[in-house]
């Protein structure tokens, strides 16, 4: 929980931090946490949705080489704001969207069916 707190006050300091040192730990810090993005293609998307930024499969196969390349970009392209602006944008959808599917929990036991109908009239707003 204590991990979760700091990552929010980062997050939050990424909005009044305009070093490009700052952003480039933010952002590798992000692309390795499975919880943000949970797929190396989930990256892939972001990047190129946000960055432009098009990768080659085989650098797809390892976040390793993920942020060594992104962060290569970035140091060629410049920083600019926007680029956390967009990160920024990127987490709150997630944390949103998560906050909207996330399954009720009962204390009593119940069936697996029962769950997922409960899970389900969450999502439908019930």
């Amino acid at each position: 929980m204590k991990a979760q707190t700091n990552f929010r006050e980062e997050l939050n300091l990424l909005t009044e931090n305009k070093n490009a040192y700052f952003f480039i730990g933010f952002l590798a810090k992000a692309l390795f946490n499975k919880s943000i993005f949970d797929k190396n293609k989930t990256i892939d998307g972001f990047l190129a949705k946000e960055f432009k930024l098009q990768l080659k499969p085989y650098i797809l196969s390892s976040r390793t080489l993920i942020v060594a390349f992104v962060v290569k970009h970035i140091i060629n392209v410049g920083y600019k704001e926007s680029m956390s602006v967009s990160l920024y944008n990127y987490i709150l959808r997630l944390e949103n969207k998560s906050e909207e599917l996330s399954p009720v929990i009962k204390n009593s036991k119940t069936s697996k069916q029962n769950n997922q109908l409960i899970w389900i009239d969450k999502i439908l707003g019930n």
